[in-house]
């Protein structure tokens, strides 16, 4: 894949590229940054962390509960605690994300282009609706903010 993987900092059960950071958005809350220019290909995160069902993943506190997301049949990805949650956690959405997953490694999030330094890190939370079946996962619908030119204005399922 790439040879940053054997770089990838650990975070609370996940791992990270090393050129990420968590920035504040003016009307979006967080986002993640490249810092240094990355190559396409380039591994940017692989999910860890505890998995729950929706009915438990309910119970967490609202911000776990918001930054956690479907894996497969009704079982969702989620942050341990509310300590130092793992910046991958926080990528925004956009309809033409710089990143995407892998087939083979479905918790691996990987640079779908190059992304220069300062851009947001993003990816196509449309992706997480539906399984290889075609099946809808459950998520919520939301208003998209994105701003990209061929935004979808809402994402849904």
């Amino acid at each position: 894949m790439s040879s940053v993987k054997d770089s990838l900092i650990l975070v609370n059960g996940s791992r990270q590229h090393p050129n990420l950071e968590l920035r504040q958005i003016r009307g979006k809350g967080r986002g993640v940054f490249a810092t240094r220019p990355i190559r396409k290909g380039e591994i940017l995160a692989v999910m860890g962390r505890r998995v729950l069902p929706f009915e438990k993943m309910m119970q967490l506190p609202s911000l776990l509960c918001r930054l956690s997301f479907h894996v497969e049949y009704n079982f969702y990805l989620c942050p341990f605690s509310l300590r130092r949650i793992a910046i991958c956690f926080f990528m925004n959405h956009s309809c033409d994300p710089n990143t995407c997953g892998d087939e083979e490694l479905t918790l691996t999030t990987i640079a779908a282009r190059r992304i220069e330094a300062g851009e947001e890190i993003t990816c196509d939370y449309k992706n997480d609706f539906f399984d290889k079946n075609n099946r809808i996962k459950p998520f919520r619908t939301f208003k998209c903010v994105c701003g990209a030119k061929k935004c979808r204005r809402i994402v849904r399922h």
